[in-house]
């Protein structure tokens, strides 16, 4: 999978996730924009390394830790949320 296609795959996903709670709280606390642009930017980047390093875990897991198919993943070139 290229990096390209990876990384929009978790910009629409989990980082979305991450910018929409950082966000809503940002609101619900009536901060201005700046501030809930700022925190929007924050839970997206959040999200992101959070989906990377947890993507990490997946592949550099040893099998029994996980209990995950990990040659499977290998030799598909999926993520396991594709």
């Amino acid at each position: 999978m290229l990096e390209e296609t990876y990384l929009k795959i978790i910009s629409a996903k989990t980082a979305e996730l991450f910018a929409a709670a950082t966000k809503v709280g940002a609101i619900l606390s009536k901060a201005e924009n700046k501030e809930k642009d700022a925190l929007e930017f924050y839970g997206r980047n959040l999200g992101l390394t959070f989906q990377i390093a947890d993507d990490t875990l997946d592949y550099n897991a040893e099998l029994k830790l996980f209990g995950k198919k990990l040659v499977k993943i290998f030799l598909k070139e999926k993520l396991p949320y594709q």
